[in-house]
C-alpha cells in the first residue's frame, strides 16, 4: 500500500489515486466523527446542563467582537487532564468594554454562567469548535501572549499603527487589504465591496501570501535551499497567525507550504494537484471547514484560476497584461459562482470588470503597502511619505467598489445556474480543444 500511495503522489498510477482517495475519505470520516464527539461529550457538559457558575482559564482564539452593547470572544479553555475546549464568552455593559480589549493569543481568566449554544445565532462559533456559551461573563485576568506569538502580535500592531497615517475613511480598508483587519470598515463600504464582487480584497487570500513571500524573497535568496524553505514556511505560518487563521488564509497557507515543500524536494507538482492536496489536508485536520462559506469561496476562486485562467488568457483579445488580468478575474468569478448562487442567490455581472480595474493597484498595495505600513509603524516620521501613495491607492479601490455596486447588473439564482453551466461547458470545451491543438515537436 505504501508503494501504491507513493506512486499516486508521483502521478504515475491510476490505482494509486483510487487508494489515495479511499484513504483520504476514511481519514476525513474518522476526523469528522472525532470532532463531533468532542463537541457532544465535553468535560463541560455537566456544567452546561446545570447553567453552572464557572471560572475558566484559557487563550483567546480570535480578537474580541465588540458590538454596541455586548462583546463576544472565543476562548480555548483548559478542562483538566490535558483536554481543552472552545467556549463563546459573552459580556455586556462595562464587562463588554473590558472583553473588547482582548486580542487573539491573550491569556485570560473569565467568570460567568455556562449555557448551551443558541442554534443559528452561534453558527459561526459552532464551526470554530465552540461547545458552550459563557454568559454574563466578567474578565478577571488578562495577560499578553509570550514567545514567538508575542513577536508576531507586535509586528501586527506596528502595521496597524502605520495604517493610522490615513484618514479614517481609508484606514479600515487598508488594514483589511493587508492583514484582514476589517473591524473599522464602515458597513456601507463593506456592502459596496460585496455588491461589486470585490469582497475578496477584504479577506486575506493566496494573493496576500504570495505578496508576503515576494517581499521576503530578496532576503531568502541568500540562504541555501533547505534553510530558505524552512524560513519561507515560518514566514507563511507567522502571516497566518497574524491574519487570524481565517479559512481563506488556511487554504492559501497550506497551498503555499505544499508548493514550497514540493520545490524543495525537487518534485514540483501541478497547481490543481496541490490545491486538491491542500483541501484534503485541511478538511481532515478540521472537518468543520466544510460548513464555512469563506472556505468554499476561496477554494472555488483558486480552482477556477488554476483550471481556466491560462487558457482564457490565450483566447481573449488585447494586450497580454490586460488579457491575463481579465482571464484571472473571469476564471475566479466562474469558480465562486456556484457558491454565490447557493448562498446569496445572485451573481454580480460587473465583478470581472471591477476586478480588472483594481487588480494592478491591489497588487501594489499588497507588496509596497505592506512594507510602507510596517516602516511607518516602526518609524513614525515616514507617515507623511507613506500617506499619499497608500491613500490614493485605497481611494481608487474604494471608488471602483462604490461605482460598480451602483451598477444594477446581477443575475438571479435560476439565470445564474443556466449561465454558469453554459459558460463552464464552453470554457471546458475550448480549453480541451486548445490542448489538443498544441503542435508537437517533430521526432528526431
Amino acid at each position: 500500500f505504501r508503494r501504491v500511495l507513493f506512486r499516486s503522489v508521483a502521478g504515475s498510477s491510476r490505482a494509486g489515486w483510487v487508494a489515495l482517495a479511499i484513504a483520504a475519505a476514511l481519514g476525513g470520516a474518522a476526523a469528522s466523527v472525532r470532532a463531533h464527539d468532542g463537541v457532544r461529550h465535553s468535560p463541560l457538559a455537566p456544567g452546561i446542563g446545570a447553567h453552572a457558575l464557572a471560572v475558566l482559564d484559557g487563550a483567546a482564539v480570535d480578537d474580541a467582537d465588540l458590538g454596541r452593547f455586548s462583546a463576544g470572544l472565543l476562548v480555548r479553555v483548559a478542562c483538566g487532564r490535558g483536554s481543552h475546549r472552545t467556549v463563546l464568552v459573552r459580556g455586556s455593559g462595562a464587562d463588554a468594554m473590558r472583553l473588547g480589549e482582548v486580542r487573539a493569543g491573550d491569556r485570560v481568566r473569565v467568570e460567568g454562567r455556562l449555557a448551551p449554544l443558541r442554534g443559528s445565532v452561534d453558527r459561526r462559533a459552532r464551526l470554530r469548535h465552540a461547545v458552550a456559551r459563557l454568559e454574563r461573563a466578567r474578565l478577571l485576568g488578562l495577560a499578553p501572549p509570550g514567545g514567538i506569538r508575542a513577536g508576531v502580535e507586535a509586528l501586527r500592531a506596528r502595521i496597524i499603527r502605520g495604517v493610522t497615517v490615513l484618514d479614517p475613511a481609508h484606514r479600515g480598508l487598508l488594514a483589511g487589504f493587508l492583514i484582514g483587519e476589517t473591524r473599522d470598515v464602515p458597513p456601507g463600504v463593506a456592502a459596496d465591496f460585496r455588491a461589486s464582487g470585490l469582497s475578496h480584497l477584504l479577506a486575506v487570500s493566496g494573493a496576500n501570501v504570495a505578496f508576503v513571500l515576494a517581499v521576503v524573497d530578496p532576503l531568502l535568496r541568500r540562504l541555501g535551499i533547505g534553510a530558505r524553505t524552512v524560513a519561507a514556511l515560518l514566514v507563511v505560518a507567522a502571516f497566518a497567525v497574524m491574519t487570524r487563521g481565517e479559512p481563506s488564509v488556511l487554504r492559501a497557507s497550506v497551498l503555499a507550504a505544499g508548493s514550497l515543500l514540493a520545490s524543495a524536494v525537487g518534485r514540483p507538482a501541478g497547481r490543481l494537484r496541490l490545491l486538491a492536496y491542500a483541501v484534503t489536508v485541511l478538511l481532515i485536520a478540521d472537518p468543520f471547514l466544510v460548513g464555512s462559506v469563506g472556505f468554499w469561496l476561496s477554494v472555488g476562486a483558486s480552482g477556477g484560476i488554476v483550471a481556466w485562467s491560462a487558457s482564457l488568457a490565450r483566447r481573449l483579445p488585447g494586450p497580454a497584461p490586460v488579457r491575463a488580468a481579465l482571464a484571472v478575474s473571469v476564471a475566479a468569478q466562474a469558480g465562486v459562482t456556484p457558491v454565490l448562487v447557493l448562498v446569496t442567490g445572485t451573481v454580480p455581472l460587473v465583478a470581472p470588470f471591477a476586478n480588472l480595474l483594481v487588480a494592478p493597484v491591489a497588487e501594489a498595495l499588497g507588496t509596497l503597502g505592506l512594507v510602507l505600513a510596517a516602516a511607518a509603524g516602526f518609524i513614525p516620521v515616514l507617515g507623511p511619505v507613506v500617506g499619499p501613495f497608500v491613500g490614493m491607492s485605497t481611494a481608487w479601490v474604494g471608488g471602483v467598489a462604490r461605482v460598480a455596486a451602483a451598477v444594477p447588473l446581477t443575475l438571479g439564482r435560476e439565470a445564474a445556474v443556466v449561465v454558469a453551466a453554459v459558460v463552464g461547458l464552453g470554457v471546458s470545451v475550448a480549453c480541451r480543444r486548445g490542448s489538443r491543438a498544441v503542435p508537437r515537436a517533430p521526432a528526431g
